[in-house]
């Protein structure tokens, strides 16, 4: 038998059925969509009794299994198409509607605008009139909104290692020189080595991936306002910059869930940090932002090429309508250039920020994407 080899191993990630009533753990689902994923750490780690059973009869007997956790990583090349459903996955919301907007916009015929948010609700549940439905839009309202779906990894053998009820703890974006990457961290409720639903993931049509650039950003940072918008003139140069959500989710073992967790839910809100480089030192602006505490909003916006011939090219802009700069480091070097290195927390912001896409709920994270897809990925 040949060996298996990393470059044949394709990951694929479809959300959970939207039923009329919360179902746990949910059916596992056909993967039809296929992940830019560089690498994988997906498997079990199983828990056992803490002390070993041992008397003069029998001897030393191992403990009993009490639980069994799925757990691990994958970082994705960040693109522009293909990844949509992640983005509503992590963050939890795209609205159905706002302001009588139907979601996703469509700017141009195959040109379409999405919008993802927090939702402090992050587990099933369903829509609700504040997600941007009305009455009379013919919106199920009864349909479960789901952040989780069956994560089907084929290593090239003979099986696929299909995870149910995936979920995304954590997401990480990381924009550097070199490249952009989303990193996810995972838990499921199951790993099935032995999948008869998903059982070859090659049969998926993979897309063109169009990926993100360093070079392609356009990162902005100024006090906080609900009248003044970021402009030119809030621009810095970063040689790199990353954050992370941190979703804080609970995880719950209970008696009919025998070895496997439960739904995971979110209690707290979540928590979203983040640092940025700077390669040079010309002027104290952000030191005093970092030193007086000021509030602030961020935007970074990657430009991508045309989507087909609409007109429209890709773009993706991660907002931070509120955020405080600490810990600036200005470190001498010897004779070279001087850098500045700052990490930041992320807040809820108190008041809506100028030139921010609009948002059902305030929200300390917005991501906006104009990609080719037309479909909403929650409903």
């Amino acid at each position: 038998m040949a060996e298996r080899l990393g470059i044949q191993t394709i990951v694929g990630f479809t959300r959970s059925a939207a039923g009329s009533a919360h179902t746990w753990p949910p059916a596992v689902v056909p993967v039809t969509q296929l992940l830019p994923v560089l690498s994988e750490t997906l498997d079990v780690s199983p828990q056992f009794e803490p002390r070993a059973l041992q008397s003069p009869e029998t001897g030393q007997q191992s403990g009993a299994k009490l639980r069994e956790l799925v757990l691990g990583q994958s970082p994705l090349a960040a693109t522009y198409n293909g990844i949509e459903h992640v983005w509503a996955m992590a963050l939890g919301r795209m609205p159905y509607a706002v302001s009588g907007i139907t979601r996703p916009v469509e700017i141009v015929p195959g040109a379409y605008r999405h919008t993802y948010e927090i939702d402090a609700r992050y587990y099933s549940h369903a829509w609700r009139l504040n997600d941007g439905v009305l009455l009379d839009d013919g919106v199920l309202l009864d349909q479960q909104q789901v952040r989780h779906g069956t994560l089907a990894v084929d290593k090239g053998s003979d099986v696929i290692w299909e995870n149910n009820g995936a979920t995304i703890a954590s997401l990480s974006f990381v924009s550097t020189i070199q490249n952009v990457l989303v990193n996810l961290e995972w838990i499921a409720h199951k790993l099935d080595r032995e999948s008869i639903t998903n059982t070859d993931l090659s049969l998926i049509t993979c897309p063109i991936w169009n990926r993100l650039r360093h070079h392609d950003l356009t990162i902005r940072i100024g006090p906080q306002s609900d009248i003044t918008p970021l402009d030119s003139s809030h621009d810095i140069d970063v040689s790199q910059w990353n954050f992370r959500l941190f979703n804080g989710l609970t995880v719950r073992q209970k008696q009919d869930s025998g070895l496997y967790i439960g739904e995971p839910r979110r209690i707290n809100n979540p928590v979203i940090t983040g640092g940025m480089l700077l390669p040079r030192w010309d002027d104290d602006t952000l030191v005093g932002y970092a030193q007086d505490g000021t509030d602030l909003m961020a935007s970074m916006v990657y430009g991508g090429g045309e989507i087909a011939a609409t007109g429209e090219n890709y773009e993706l802009a991660i907002y931070l309508p509120s955020l405080r700069l600490i810990a600036p480091k200005i470190p001498t070097r010897g004779s070279k250039i001087y850098n500045q290195t700052y990490v930041f927390d992320v807040d809820v912001p108190r008041e809506t920020s100028a030139g921010m896409p609009e948002t059902i709920e305030r929200s300390p994270l917005i991501i906006e994407l104009v990609t080719d897809r037309s479909t909403h990925p929650l409903y």
